[in-house]
This record gives structure tokens, C-alpha cells and sequence, in this order.
């Protein structure tokens, strides 16, 4: 289950920085600011689920081939700005899905996940609403 997030967090790293870098993020400065902010706050979460697996006994799989997860949306393929954000929200939204599901499982049985889960959850959550205010904007 903490691969599967890992997994998430680090297609998340990938869509974010290609957004900061695409030529809305590079012409506009306050939009390529927040696609690298999300992107570094994806590295962090992607640092601590890592670190949580290897704490649990595991080991993290960062191999291109194990990134594969019904909700790591791949590269984001559309070419108008708006729809790529639009596709972003809608990737938000099943990550906050899925960690909710994540930190019910966990309650009971492992509290520092459940922390660690909470954290990332918040973080995930202010992505969401930061991809509806840019396409209200």
C-alpha cells in the first residue's frame, strides 16, 4: 500500500515539474512558481514514504518498471494549459481519495503512518484547491 503511494508521490514530482517548465510555467512567473512548489513538496512526501517502507522492513522501489498504479497518472498529454490543470485536479482529487483510505487502514494499527499519512494528506488536499482557483483564474 505505501508502494502504491510512493509510486503516486513520484509521477506527482514528474507531472509538476513539467508543468513549471512548460511554456505557460516559463512565461508566466507565478504559475511555473507553483507547479515547483507542488513538485518539491512531491519530492518530500516521496522522501517520507520512502523512509517509512524502509523503517517497516521494506524496500522502496524507485525502478522505472514498478511505477505503474491505477492512480499515478502518467504524463499529462494534453497541450492546452487548462486541461492539463483540470487533468492535475482530477488526479489531485483520487490522491486525496486514496490517502483518506490509506489513513483509515492504518488508525488502528500504526500511528506514525497514520501521522505521516495526515501530512501528506494536508498537503495534497491544498494542491487540489490551489488547481481550482488556477482554473477559476
Amino acid at each position: 500500500m505505501l508502494q502504491t503511494a510512493l509510486t503516486i508521490e513520484i509521477v506527482c514530482v514528474w507531472r509538476y515539474t513539467m508543468m513549471s517548465v512548460s511554456d505557460r510555467g516559463l512565461r508566466d512567473e507565478r504559475v511555473g512558481f507553483e507547479f515547483q512548489e507542488q513538485a518539491n513538496d512531491e519530492r518530500r512526501h516521496t522522501r517520507m514514504v520512502a523512509e517509512r517502507i524502509e523503517q517497516l522492513g521494506g524496500t522502496p522501489n524507485f525502478r522505472p518498471h514498478g511505477l505503474m498504479s491505477p492512480l499515478a497518472v502518467e504524463h499529462v498529454s494534453s497541450l492546452d494549459f487548462d486541461d492539463m490543470i483540470a487533468e492535475n485536479l482530477a488526479a489531485e482529487r483520487s490522491v486525496v481519495e486514496y490517502y483518506n483510505d490509506l489513513i483509515n487502514h492504518f488508525r488502528m494499527s500504526d500511528p506514525l503512518t497514520t501521522a505521516m499519512l495526515e501530512t501528506i494528506l494536508q498537503d495534497e488536499e491544498d494542491h487540489a484547491t490551489d488547481m481550482q482557483d488556477l482554473l477559476t483564474s
